[in-house]
């Protein structure tokens, strides 16, 4: 079974860096995102969000727990998904920021996953593509108004 993969952009008037420390800091997802709770559960082995640390987000009764591969600041966040209830496996996430050409930062998402139930893939790609696109657009908002 082929991974199915999901690319979105978002382009924010917002620096890489504002975006970024909302990112990194998964503390901050229910502020901007939709999420009812968002926790780093483990951190890296420094101490930190970085590498290896595993967050925690729910939103209703959708749990995920994954697990930071790539922390490249201020331009590249990866994770796996190794827990929860979403209907996937083998899901990798990626989100690189580039400076625009006319300024401000833009976001881009990309997520590989199989379902777990074969043919499900368009159902899963159509509640996800929307609520990654929202996701990216909220976090850059959030990132445009926040204080410097």
């Amino acid at each position: 079974m082929a991974h199915a993969t999901i690319e979105i952009e978002h382009t924010t008037q917002a620096s890489p860096e504002a975006v970024w420390a909302l990112l990194a800091d998964v503390t901050t997802w229910t502020d901007w995102g939709e999420w009812d709770a968002a926790r780093l559960q483990r951190e890296d082995p420094g101490g930190g969000p970085g590498v290896g640390a595993v967050r925690e987000l729910r939103l209703q009764r959708t749990r995920s727990i994954e697990r930071v591969t790539a922390f490249e600041p201020p331009n590249r966040l990866a994770y796996t998904l190794i827990g929860g209830n979403i209907p996937v496996r083998d899901y990798r996430g990626e989100v690189a920021l580039e400076p625009a050409p006319d300024g401000g930062t833009t976001i881009r998402w990309r997520s590989t996953f199989k379902p777990k139930i074969p043919g499900t893939a368009g159902m899963v790609e159509r509640k996800l593509r929307p609520f990654l696109q929202d996701t990216a657009r909220r976090v850059g908002d959030a990132a445009s108004s926040s204080p410097r």
